[in-house]
């Protein structure tokens, strides 16, 4: 038997409408709207509203994030789709990722799942893949967010502007009688690190392991 383990987050992140617009936690920090789309895609989950938390992966797969790539094959694993399952895991650069060695190992048991048609099939569908969530698809998709922001009713989109200042409440929204503010400069930063140094890390929270599928080996 070999155990799947699945990335839970437990985050102490504002619930905000993903990719609407800018929001920020109680430190002065970007909300990510990947984090966000995980977060609710998990409640979905909880909920067992699966196809909704897929389609919440799927979003949060958009960014090139691993961890909602994983979350998504885990969901097809479930249903015994391995060919879709192996799909989604081509996808992970394995030199990037945490996880390397477990997600290896669940990629060549799902390997010796499939037929020789089956494993022609899932090569297929990555390949069909990467063109939205591949790595340059990822990084387009990221600055495309970047840019459809908007800041202080201008009508230049993506541009912050260099005399800003968001002051915040201590749950993110924004209210200038606060005492923590985030400056253009350090707006810009955030943004510019998770479009262009993008990387998966656990804000405010807790990281656990927990088994939520059995392969069996041959």
């Amino acid at each position: 038997m070999k155990f799947i383990y699945c990335i839970i987050l437990i985050c102490s992140l504002t619930s905000v409408a993903a990719d609407s617009r800018l929001h920020f936690n109680h430190m002065g920090d970007i909300v990510k709207p990947d984090f966000e789309h995980i977060r609710l895609g998990l409640e979905d989950s909880k909920k067992g509203k699966d196809e909704s938390a897929l389609k919440r992966f799927k979003a949060a797969a958009r960014y090139g994030n691993y961890y909602a790539i994983t979350l998504i094959s885990v969901n097809y694993i479930n249903q015994k789709d391995f060919v879709n399952a192996l799909a989604w895991l081509k996808l992970i650069d394995l030199s990037r990722s945490e996880q390397k060695d477990l997600i290896s190992d669940t990629m060549n048991l799902l390997a010796k799942k499939l037929s020789p048609q089956q494993s022609a099939n899932a090569n297929q569908i990555h390949q069909e893949l990467v063109a939205t969530y591949g790595h340059e698809a990822a990084l387009a998709y990221r600055e495309s967010w970047k840019n459809r922001l908007q800041f202080t009713g201008s009508k230049i989109r993506g541009r912050v502007p260099d005399n800003l200042t968001i002051v915040l409440e201590a749950d993110g929204s924004i209210d200038r009688t606060a005492s923590i503010s985030v400056t253009g400069h350090e707006i810009k930063a955030q943004l510019d690190q998770f479009v262009y140094e993008y990387s998966f890390d656990i804000p405010l929270g807790q990281v656990i392991l927990e088994p939520v599928e059995m392969l069996d080996q041959p």
